[in-house]
This record gives C-alpha cells, sequence and structure tokens, in this order.
C-alpha cells in the first residue's frame, strides 16, 4: 500500500537560483528585481523575472529579503487612531498574517502626535522596518497629499515596499474597498424603503474613506430627488454618535426619519441616544451603519449596514508588502447588509 509523499517524492522549494535560470539573468538580477533594489533592472528583463516567479510559484523569503536589504524583518503598520474599531480590524489583520510569516508588527497611532505625523513617518523610516503599511491617510487636503507623497517615496527610494489602505492617490500599491458602491446600494434601500428625510452623521471629509461613503449614498438619493441632510463632521466614535445625537433640537430630530451614520460606531452611540431622548429605534426612526464590525448583529433592532472585509484588506496588504510581484491595486467588496434597523415604510 502506497503512503503519504516520501522526501524522494516531496517537490523541492524553489529557490532564487531557480527563477534567474529561467529568466536567463544573474542571481543579483534577479535579486535587484524582487527585493526593491534602487539600481536600475531593464523593464523586459523584470518582466521576463517577475513571468518565471508567476510560473514557478517562487514564495519569497521575507526575512532573507529584509537582511539583505539591510531592513529590520519587521513591518510597520501607521492607523490614525487605534482605538477606532475600523484600524483595530485592519491592524488585527497585518499582525494575524505576519505572524504566520514569523514577521514582528509595530503599530504607530498618528492621532497621538497630531503636529508630528510626518516626523513620525520619518522616524520609522529611520528604523529601517522590512514594510510600511498606511492605513487611510488624512490626504484630502493637496498640501497634505503631497507631504504624505513626499515621504512614503523615501521609503520606496531606501528600498522598503509600501503598501496603502484606503486611498489610491499616493502612487504606492493600495488595498481599497468598494464604499462607494456599496453606500449606493444602501442609498437605493433606503429610498425603495420610503424614506425621505435622511440625516447624516458622518466623520470629516479630508478622510478620503468618508468621502467615497458620503458620495454613494447622496448620489443614490439623488437620483430619486431625496436631499441629505447633515449634521456637523465628528469623529467616528460610539461618543460622537451619542453626542451629535443629544445635541439634535427637536425639530431636526422628529424632522428626520432614518439616521445614516458613516460608521458602526457612530450607529451605537446614535442608537442609545435616541432612545435616551424616547424615540423607538427602527419604528420611529431608523438607522444605518457602515463596517458591519462585531456588535451590529447583537443590538436590537441589529444594525443595517456595508460591511467591509477589514480584517482581509490587513492580511492582504501585508501579503502585498510582502510579495516580489509588487501587485499595484487590489479592489475588496463592499456588501449591504439588510436588517431590521431600517424597516419598510411602504410595507405600513
Amino acid at each position: 500500500m502506497t503512503g503519504g509523499p516520501t522526501e524522494s517524492t516531496k517537490p523541492e522549494r524553489v529557490t532564487l537560483s531557480d527563477i534567474a535560470r529561467a529568466a536567463g539573468v544573474s542571481v543579483a538580477t534577479a535579486s535587484r528585481t524582487l527585493n526593491g533594489s534602487t539600481r536600475t533592472v531593464r523593464p523586459e528583463t523584470r518582466e521576463r523575472v517577475l513571468e518565471a516567479v508567476s510560473r514557478l510559484g517562487y514564495e519569497a523569503n521575507v526575512t532573507a529579503q529584509a537582511v539583505g536589504r539591510r531592513l529590520s524583518p519587521t513591518v510597520a503598520l501607521v492607523v490614525r487612531d487605534i482605538r477606532e474599531r475600523y484600524f483595530a480590524r485592519i491592524a488585527h489583520g497585518v499582525i494575524a498574517e505576519a505572524a504566520a510569516s514569523g514577521i514582528a508588527v509595530t503599530v504607530t497611532a498618528i492621532d497621538s502626535y497630531p503636529d508630528a505625523e510626518f516626523d513620525r513617518l520619518r522616524s520609522l523610516r529611520g528604523q529601517r522596518p522590512g514594510g510600511l503599511i498606511v492605513v487611510d491617510p488624512a490626504v484630502g487636503d493637496e498640501n497634505k497629499r503631497l507631504r504624505f507623497l513626499k515621504e512614503l517615496e523615501a521609503y520606496t527610494l531606501a528600498g522598503i515596499p509600501v503598501v496603502v489602505i484606503g486611498t489610491d492617490t499616493l502612487d504606492s500599491p493600495s488595498v481599497m474597498f468598494s464604499e462607494f458602491q456599496g453606500a449606493h446600494a444602501l442609498g437605493r434601500l433606503l429610498v425603495r424603503r420610503g424614506y425621505r428625510n435622511p440625516l447624516l452623521l458622518s466623520g470629516e471629509p479630508h478622510w478620503p474613506a468618508i468621502t467615497r461613503r458620503v458620495d454613494g449614498v447622496e448620489s443614490a438619493l439623488a437620483e430619486a430627488g431625496v436631499a441629505l441632510h447633515r449634521t456637523a463632521a465628528l469623529d467616528l466614535t460610539r461618543d460622537a454618535g451619542y453626542g451629535a445625537v443629544m445635541a439634535l433640537t427637536d425639530t431636526d430630530l422628529h424632522g428626520s426619519d432614518v439616521l445614516v451614520c458613516a460608521s458602526d460606531a457612530v450607529a451605537f452611540g446614535a442608537a442609545t441616544a435616541l432612545r435616551r431622548r424616547g424615540v423607538s429605534v427602527g419604528s420611529d426612526i431608523a438607522i444605518s451603519g457602515f463596517e458591519d464590525g462585531p456588535g451590529a448583529t447583537d443590538v436590537r433592532p441589529a444594525l443595517t449596514t456595508v460591511r467591509l472585509p477589514l480584517i482581509e484588506a490587513g492580511a492582504q496588504a501585508f501579503r502585498m508588502a510582502s510579495s516580489p510581484t509588487r501587485v499595484r491595486q487590489v479592489l475588496l467588496d463592499a456588501e449591504l447588509v439588510v436588517r431590521a434597523s431600517t424597516p419598510d415604510r411602504t410595507a405600513a
């Protein structure tokens, strides 16, 4: 009886020498192509090397690459605020994927350094991490975008792979969500279910993700001739959602039939405030969120929201930062999830 594969029948690991031989280049040239070296590799040579990588199934040793470039075998993860669920779940995905590869992750929350975020990026570069992942930098302001662009270019020139989650305006490989499409689907749902006086509880417009969420909902509502009313911009936290609803005048509150919240956390806080003000969530005023994080099915009524695969985004960003093929962009689907917090008003 034949058992499992023996040592002699197991496929051998593809090496860098195999890639060089298949591409017809030196090992040094193959290495420069795959490790982000700043020394020039001709485009046609690069294409041959990457084709060999794909054909032979080569998997880079991230730690060895980092050592070869005199980088630390770590990945630096930069978020705005680790307390927000959005950033925390992405960080979870990065850390879990990195741990499977034996790589440590250092996390920096740049909101802790409001006047020195670029100093922090420069300081991290001085530590020579093996890769950099930046989550949703606030680049709505053009001057700030250009400053981020300059800092990330410095990482690339130093041979440090960079991946950005949430924006594709920084000329770096990126992981994106189809947030506009998901938000547009939410807006169409609200119109079909008879909502005509939506009130937006949203965050700062310089965060690109917020812009896509708001634009998607507003576009769908406008197609039906429905205006989206707004409160002042707020943090995407439970406390901010609670405070925003408690601050509404009775006229603004009772003139609305649905609260469109830019995050689940805001929706949770808003729902608590509605109950505090004697308003029945769902039957009196509906509510929706964004992200579909933990708790969306635990609240009553369960929250209608747009699901973002945040943990997968973090894992994908790590894979891109450590991949020799340097994929330029991965787009992950945002999915509308309909629950009881937005009942059908037309059925009444």
